[in-house]
C-alpha cells in the first residue's frame, strides 16, 4: 500500500548521468541485450613480459621489481602445484591412501601423513639425484663452492668464468632417475 509519490517514483524513467542513458524502471519482459553465449570462443588475455633484468626499483633501496615479486609468486605456485599433484598421486612410491584407514580414530591425521610422506620421498629423492649430478656431471677445472666463498668479499668473481659450458644430455641436472 504505497503512496502515489511512490508509484511515481517507481514508473518514472531513469537517467544515467554518465552516459546520457535514459531508462525505465519498470520490469521489462524483454532486455535490450541478450546476455553472452556460453559458446563464445575465450579470448586470451596478452600478458606484457616480464623484464627480470632490472634490478631494484630505484638505487635508494634495496626492493626488488614488480617484476621479480610477480615471477617470485609465480615460481611459488608451481611449487605448489607440483606439492599438490604428488602428494595427492594414490600409490606413488608404494604409499596408498588405503593404509590410513587402518587408524580409523584418526582418518584425516592418517591421510594427511601419508600425503606428506609422498612429498618427503620426492623431495629427498630429487635432493640425492641432484647431488649426485653435482658430484659426477660439473667440470673439476676448479674446487666447489664452499661457505667461505659465499661469505667473501669476492664472491662476483666466482660467477666469472673464462670457459663456457656447453649443456648435453651427459651434463643436464637429471630429470629423473
Amino acid at each position: 500500500m504505497g503512496s502515489i509519490a511512490e508509484e511515481k517514483s517507481k514508473n518514472a524513467p531513469l537517467k544515467d548521468a554518465e552516459n546520457g542513458i535514459e531508462g525505465s524502471n519498470k520490469d521489462s519482459k524483454e532486455s535490450p541485450e541478450r546476455p553472452p553465449s556460453y559458446n563464445q570462443p575465450e579470448v586470451p588475455i596478452q600478458l606484457p613480459q616480464l623484464d627480470l633484468k632490472n634490478g631494484p626499483v630505484s638505487e635508494t633501496t634495496q626492493t626488488v621489481s614488480p617484476d621479480q615479486v610477480v615471477a617470485h609468486l609465480k615460481f611459488i605456485a608451481v611449487l605448489a602445484d607440483l606439492r599438490d599433484f604428488v602428494s595427492n598421486n594414490d600409490g606413488l612410491f608404494g604409499l596408498f591412501d588405503s593404509q590410513a584407514d587402518k587408524y580409523p580414530d584418526s582418518l584425516d591425521e592418517a591421510r594427511v601423513r601419508i600425503r606428506e610422506k609422498r612429498w618427503a620421498v620426492y623431495t629427498a629423492r630429487a635432493a640425492d639425484r641432484y647431488q649426485k649430478w653435482w658430484s659426477a656431471c660439473l667440470p673439476v677445472s676448479r674446487s666447489h663452492v664452499t661457505m667461505q666463498d659465499l661469505t667473501a668479499d669476492n664472491y662476483e668473481d666466482v660467477l666469472r668464468c673464462e670457459t663456457k659450458v656447453l649443456w648435453s644430455v651427459e651434463t643436464m641436472p637429471p630429470l629423473g632417475e
